[in-house]
């Protein structure tokens, strides 16, 4: 039996043997974990993450933090990949990875909640 779990941008899974599965990548996204877990990147270059929500459905949207926030602790990270706002992941081909990315806001943020159907994002002011 297996449980599937997400966190952050990997999809963690959760299972009866040591070694990793086929749904898992080999080096578990580049994450150490403990024995029994393996882990999948779901999506990467996304910019500075915050917090995430997950729809029943898979969606994932995550709360963005503008780069040059001083807790965001890096000035790598250029582009549009260093604004804030909140980025909707989708994978739509079901091959556990997000092949349609939507950005949209400005704001660096923090939280992020789903309540029924409605997202809620709350910037740093």
């Amino acid at each position: 039996m297996r449980k599937t779990l997400t966190a952050s941008l990997l999809a963690a899974a959760c299972s009866s043997g040591n070694s990793p599965t086929a749904d898992c990548d080999p080096d578990n996204g580049g994450i150490t974990l403990p024995e029994g877990f393996c882990a999948r990147v779901f999506a990467d270059e996304v910019g500075v993450a915050r917090h995430l929500v997950v729809r029943e459905n898979g969606d994932v949207f995550v709360a963005l933090e503008d780069a040059s926030h001083a807790s965001a602790g890096t000035t790598k990270i250029r582009g549009d990949n260093a604004r804030g706002g909140v980025l909707a992941l989708r994978d739509t081909n079901r091959d556990g990875r997000a092949d349609l990315r939507v950005r949209f806001g400005e704001a660096g943020g923090s939280g992020i909640a789903l309540r029924n159907d409605t997202l809620f994002f709350s910037t740093i002011t």
